[in-house]
């Protein structure tokens, strides 16, 4: 995830890569980087490669540790995906 000033606004840009070949699944450019903004990012993720069982590796950001992750949490159990987290 990285930020962009763009004409004094700030936005996200944050991508879903690989972990083996470092290939950008998906990205998007966002106004905000909440957990529902995440789960979108995912889930546009997981529509253009159904077939693939994900790992996500988090930093343990904000949207990764909200208090209502445990929303995404199911949001990832039902999308078939593993969460790992990982230190920043």
């Amino acid at each position: 995830m990285s930020y962009i000033n763009i004409s004094g606004t700030f936005y996200y840009l944050c991508g879903v890569l690989d972990g083996c070949s470092r290939y950008i699944v998906n990205w998007d450019l966002r106004e905000s980087m909440t957990e529902a903004d995440i789960e979108i990012i995912l889930q546009a993720a997981k529509e253009r490669y159904p077939e693939v069982k994900p790992r996500i590796i988090s930093d343990n950001g904000p949207q990764f540790i909200a208090k209502d992750f445990k929303d995404f949490k199911e949001f990832i159990r039902i999308s078939g995906m593993t969460h790992v987290r990982t230190s920043p």
